[in-house]
C-alpha cells in the first residue's frame, strides 16, 4: 500500500487487504487507502454535509451512510481505496461512477480476488466480513 500507514481497520480486515495490495503489486499496481474507520462525529459530519447539498435525507442516503453503529465505516470493516497514481483517485465521489474504467475494473478484480465485496453505488467502497444488503461482487 502508499507508504504512510492506513488509517485504523478491523483486525480482522488487515490481511484481506493486504492480500489485495500483493494481487495489485502482481499486477504493476498499489492500493491506497483513502478512508477507513471514521468516527462517529466524522460520519455526523459527512451526513451533515450530504443533507445540506442533497436537501433532503433520501437523497443524502444515495452519497452517505446516515450515522449508526451499523454503519460500515464505523465497524471497521470498510475501506475506500482506489489504485496509486490512478486518475480516477481524483473522482471518488458520487457523480463518478465509470465503472467501466480500465482502472476501476482492475480494482474491482484485485478486491474481488482478495474476498472483498463493494458497496454497489460507489466503486470505490468495499467491505469484508460484512454481508449486508446493496453489496455486490466486484
Amino acid at each position: 500500500m502508499a507508504a504512510q500507514l492506513p488509517p485504523y481497520i478491523h483486525k480482522d480486515v488487515l490481511d484481506p487487504l493486504l492480500k489485495a495490495n500483493e494481487i495489485a503489486k502482481q499486477r504493476g499496481k498499489e492500493i491506497t487507502v483513502i478512508s477507513a474507520t471514521r468516527s462517529m462525529e466524522r460520519q455526523q459530519a459527512l451526513w451533515d454535509t450530504a443533507l445540506k447539498k442533497y436537501g433532503n435525507e433520501t437523497e443524502a442516503r444515495k452519497f452517505v451512510s446516515m450515522p449508526s453503529c451499523r454503519s460500515p465505516h464505523l465497524t471497521g470493516r470498510a475501506v475506500d481505496l482506489c489504485l496509486k497514481n490512478s486518475p480516477t483517485c481524483e473522482k471518488i465521489s458520487g457523480a463518478f461512477a465509470d465503472l467501466k474504467d480500465p482502472d476501476v475494473q482492475l480494482l474491482q478484480d484485485i478486491m474481488r480476488q482478495a474476498g472483498w465485496k463493494r458497496y454497489c453505488k460507489e466503486w470505490w467502497h468495499f467491505e469484508y466480513g460484512l454481508d449486508l444488503p446493496s453489496r455486490c461482487s466486484p
